[in-house]
This record gives C-alpha cells, structure tokens and sequence, in this order.
C-alpha cells in the first residue's frame, strides 16, 4: 500500500527530477567536451548552496536572485581550475589517454577533498554559515508560499526551481546550438585537431566549457538550497554526486536535453519508490538498479543521440 499518494508521488518526482537534471549539467559538459570526470562536482554544488545562505545574510540578497550571481563566481573558478591543473594535463592534448585520464581523475580527487575540508573551515571561521544551515527567509523568497498542482500542495520554492532549471537547460541548449562559441565547444568534443585547422581556438573552447561547466554547477546548488528548504550540509555533496553522474551515464555526456530527461526518470523512480516503500536508500539504490539493466540494454546510454 503507498504511504503517499500516486499523484503527490508523480509531480514531486517531475519537481525533484528537473532539478536534477540541473545539478547534472554541468558535469555532463565538462565530461562530454573534456572528457574529465569532475569528482569535485559534489563539493561545487555544496559550495553553492553554502554561498546562497552567506549572500542572504551578509548583503541581504533576495535567495531567488543569488544562483545568478553564482554562476558567475562558479564560472571564474571553472576558468581557476582549468588553467591552474587541467591546461598542464590536457589543454593542448589533441586525443585523451588513459594517463591523462587518470592524472585528471586525481587532481579532480584532491580538490574534492580540499573543497570538503574547507567548509568545515569555514564554519568554524566565519558567521556567515553554519555547517547545518538553512536559506534565511528574506526577499520574494519568504512570500513564496505553496501552490496546488493535480491537487498536490507543493511548495513555492520548489516550483521556483524546477521551472528555474528548465530555463537555464534551454539557454544551455541554444547557446551550444546557436552560437559560434557553443559551436566550437561541441565540435571540440568531437575532433580537437579539425577545430584547429579552422582557425578555432581548442584551448579556448575547453577554457569556457570548464567554466561554464563548474559555473553551472556552482548555479545549482543555490536551486538545491532552495529546494532543501528545511537545511543543508556537506554531506549533500555525496547524495548529488553519485546521482549526477548516473543521470550524466543514462543521458549521455553533453547531451543537454538527455541529461534533463535521464534527471526526471531518476526523480520519478526514487519518488515512486518512496511512495511504496517509505525508504529514501531504498528508493536510491533502485534508482542505480535501473541504471544498471539500462546500460546492459542499452550501453551508449537511455537518451544518447542515434
């Protein structure tokens, strides 16, 4: 018997899903582009959950508002990581090896733990966060209240952020489809070495990509403190990380729209779950299970490109 009903179950999963998808896209792109596996992409979204709290209670700003300013000091940091340790390992590698795989993979490794070590530094250093914190209730953000979809009260913030992901998937999207920039990003991925003999930058495109990627991601976790509307903690980084990069798996790397559907399967098959069985490890690990007869059936992944 379902301990919650079916629809509260459907649309908080669709609500929860997009927002995962989100989370996901920037690890999507810098994996797909650069074909580095960011294991900092928990840390960076905790960062940005962190950073909307400090901005709401030191300068004041609207939460809704604060994940735009992010994406911009994400950005600058993406730029920071990419030319402080990817440029020497593959800025100008035109194929990928195994050893440049794996350097990449424990210079990603080390920052994660530096990242996680300093926001109990943090904590411990300034007013601004507690390592248990809660977006403060100030601006549109505490007028919000609750709305009614399919009968299903639902929270505001929530929508906030769903709708809020959906629309920077879109802008994600045309700005690879649409620009030169996101052209030779995409084309990057595919051929380094043609890229060049066009006259395009690689270096440049994967200097943005990484940017764009860790500001995106940086961007996120303000929506996710948003959505944990109740606090948040360091410890989200090892609940986001892990399901990012099975969305990231199911969607296939760089695929914007693929990872935003993979990210609402995941979050229709965990909220299901929890309906039925009122465990969220439960709930979690069925939704890796799923991802492990998917890629059996289908390896490339669900939503790849034919």
């Amino acid at each position: 018997m379902a301990l919650v009903g079916l629809e509260a179950a459907l649309v908080y999963g669709v609500v929860q899903g997009m927002l995962l998808g989100m989370v996901s896209q920037g690890l999507g792109l810098i994996w797909g582009v650069m074909k580095v596996i960011n294991l900092a992409h928990g840390e960076f979204i905790v960062l940005g959950a962190y950073l909307t709290i400090a901005l709401a209670r030191v300068l004041g700003l609207d939460p809704l508002l604060s994940p735009l300013l992010e994406f911009g000091v994400g950005f600058v940091l993406g730029l920071a990581v990419f030319y402080t340790i990817l440029y020497k390992l593959i800025g100008r590698a035109e194929t990928i090896t195994l050893r440049e795989e794996m350097a990449t993979l424990l210079a990603m490794f080390g920052l994660a733990i530096f990242m996680y070590k300093l926001f109990f530094l943090a904590a411990d250093r300034t007013e601004a966060i507690k390592l248990y914190d809660s977006v403060p209730e100030i601006g549109f953000y505490s007028s919000l209240g609750t709305l009614s979809i399919m009968g299903v009260s639902v929270e505001g913030s929530k929508i906030y952020v769903a709708l809020a992901s959906l629309a920077v998937t879109f802008m994600l999207h045309l700005f690879l489809d649409r620009t030169l920039t996101g052209i030779a990003i995409r084309a990057v991925a595919q051929d380094a070495v043609a890229v060049s003999l066009v006259g395009a930058n690689p270096v440049r495109a994967k200097a943005i990509a990484t940017g764009l990627g860790i500001g995106l991601t940086v961007m996120s976790g303000g929506l996710v403190a948003l959505y944990h509307s109740t606090g948040i903690a360091p410890g989200l980084s090892h609940i986001y990380a892990p399901l990012s990069f099975a969305i990231v798996v199911l969607g296939s790397p760089g695929h914007v729209w693929g990872t935003m559907l993979a990210g609402i399967l995941m979050g229709l098959v965990i909220s299901l779950m929890y309906a039925f069985t009122g465990s969220l490890s439960l709930s979690t690990a069925v939704a890796f299970i799923v991802l492990v007869i998917t890629l059996a059936v289908r390896p490339e992944g669900l939503f790849a490109r034919r």
